[in-house]
């Protein structure tokens, strides 16, 4: 008798298995003491298949950790090996909670991953996420960012922009900081339209905690809020700025409210800028003036589109709408290595 081959619906639910016993397997490492997420990433990017971790020996194991050069690696390997059975039980109970609650785990071989973040350099691999998972893939996204600290005029011009494309059937994103990401939300949220919210932690935590109403209204709406860190990991600094390259990498088109070039809007409009997307600058001169924005004099000083909304947005929705790249060719620009000031601005 010839060898039998699995059919196509034997491999589809052999490869469905696998990538379960990956994501518990995922979830048990990020519990080990000592292991957070940015070591599973790095362990991750090294050797996809981590569902094979729970049959290593211990010498295994090590050799893992010590190819994949982490820092005190024969310490975490131990840690993970010993109390590998109470990691596992718990990684059960967290995928358990996930599914009771609705929230997904994606991972990157999966087609509800989204496509736009599967070609951004330093992807990510996984995302959790609570909502509306199709709204990940709209065609029309537009990322409205800016500083925690905006003027009142800043406020305004997020709140007529978002207004307007929200108008045009356009899914906001953005982050969940106070500023112009609570405002661009809020805004969205007030008109019935669609957004995401990209966290700097876990998805389990709210933070700021006033945000809790925000993302109950976004998923209410239809939106989504999404977040590549473990359950209950917490926020930092670190966190913040690699979170701003999925607010650019899910968008088509990026609009950098108000900040200076070393704030984190100036970080995703840099991350932008790699990812090769549009990015128009908006202000408006019933309100303020563009030389009072550092960011923006930069993008206009650089021939980025700098438009102004209180006269031109049908030019706006033209340049959004312009499936040639408006951006420029070189992704050489660097915000933040410029070493004298008049080099910045």
């Amino acid at each position: 008798m010839g060898k039998i081959y699995p059919n196509d619906l034997d491999t589809e639910l052999l490869a469905k298995d696998n990538i379960e016993k990956r994501k518990k397997a995922i979830l048990a490492l990020s519990n080990t003491k000592g292991i957070g997420y940015y070591t599973v990433r790095h362990l991750y990017s090294l050797y996809k298949n981590l569902e094979d971790v729970i049959n290593y020996d211990i010498d295994g194991l090590i050799n893992l950790f010590r190819k994949a050069k982490i820092k005190y690696g024969e310490r975490l390997a131990k840690e993970y090996f010993f109390h590998r059975n109470e990691l596992n039980e718990k990684a059960e109970k967290q995928y358990s909670d996930l599914i009771k609650r609705k929230l997904f785990f994606i991972t990157e071989d999966e087609s509800l991953f989204p496509e736009s973040l599967k070609k951004i350099p330093e992807k990510p691999f996984w995302l959790f996420m609570e909502g509306n998972v199709d709204v990940l893939d709209f065609n029309s996204k537009a990322a409205v960012v800016g500083t925690r600290h905006p003027t009142d005029e800043g406020i305004r011009i997020t709140k007529e922009l978002t207004r307007y494309l929200v108008e045009k059937k356009y899914v906001i994103v953005s982050g969940l900081a106070q500023g112009i990401d609570e405002t661009a939300h809020n805004v969205t949220n007030e008109l019935g339209g669609k957004g995401i919210a990209i966290l700097g932690c876990g998805i389990n935590l709210a933070f700021p905690s006033k945000t809790y109403r925000i993302r109950k209204a976004l998923i209410a709406n239809g939106g989504a809020i999404i977040s590549e860190y473990m359950l209950n990991d917490s926020y930092s600094k670190r966190s913040f700025y690699w979170r701003n390259r999925i607010q650019s990498g899910l968008s088509n088109v990026i609009f950098p409210i108000q900040g200076s070039i070393k704030s984190g809007t100036a970080h995703t409009v840099n991350f932008a800028i790699s990812q090769k997307k549009k990015i128009i600058g908006v202000y408006s001169n019933k309100i303020v003036p563009i030389l009072q924005n550092e960011l923006l004099s930069y993008l206009k000083s650089k021939k980025y589109p700098v438009i102004d909304i209180s006269t031109n947005l049908e030019i706006l929705y033209q340049i959004m709408c312009d499936k040639r790249i408006s951006i420029k060719d070189s992704v050489q620009i660097e915000l933040f290595k410029a070493e004298k000031e008049e080099e910045k601005l």
